[in-house]
């Protein structure tokens, strides 16, 4: 089901958020997830054809959750030597939609849902959002306290769900200073969702 939300709703989620905003982005993880580094990734993706193995690598590590680190699963290790086996092929049809480079990666190709829509996301940060579980369960969250009846997957699989997230997103941004004065950075409402999916659980 695609998301709509009303000016009410809007205006009604902004009020639970102002409450709760600066308790909850304090709770991120800004050491794994370095805004920075973040910031040096759509540097380098917005040249897909430049980007090579060390980009991939740093990129999906952020996502994982392993930056600065030596130890990490070696499913993550095989995981992006696929996605760098993929690359070239995936350069090869760009300019392409966000869709198609979603489902290039993740149907077409079996690259796990969370780490091909982070590669989307690079690859078009205006246009899709960074998503994963708890981010995903923040927003469910919030819609259940304004629909009642709001029927949701527990984790994200489809791309829908990252337009749903898309729509909740840009929903808070547009409307947040003017509802209740919350206006914050597209990044920081990633981290607040983020913890405070956590918090939820």
């Amino acid at each position: 089901m695609m998301l709509s939300l009303t000016e009410d709703e809007t205006h009604k989620i902004l009020c639970a958020i102002s409450g709760v905003f600066q308790t909850h982005l304090i709770k991120f993880s800004a050491g794994k997830y370095p805004d920075e580094d973040y910031d040096g990734f759509l540097t380098v993706f917005a040249e897909p054809t430049t980007v090579g193995e060390p980009a991939i690598r740093n990129a999906l590590l952020w996502k994982y959750g392993h930056w600065n680190k030596s130890n990490y699963p070696q499913r993550h290790d095989q995981l992006i030597a696929r996605v760098v086996e993929l690359w070239p092929d995936l350069v090869a049809t760009l300019p392409a939609t966000p869709r198609a480079v979603f489902t290039y990666l993740h149907m077409n190709s079996g690259v796990p849902y969370v780490s091909a829509a982070f590669l989307t996301h690079v690859l078009f940060p205006l246009d899709i959002p960074i998503i994963d579980q708890h981010n995903f369960r923040a927003m469910n969250h919030l819609l259940k306290t304004v629909r009642p009846g709001w029927t949701h997957r527990q984790i994200p699989s489809s791309y829908e769900d990252l337009l749903n997230l898309k729509t909740f997103v840009r929903a808070i941004l547009e409307n947040g200073s003017r509802a209740v004065h919350v206006a914050p950075s597209s990044r920081d409402l990633d981290k607040f969702l983020m913890a405070y999916g956590k918090s939820v659980k």
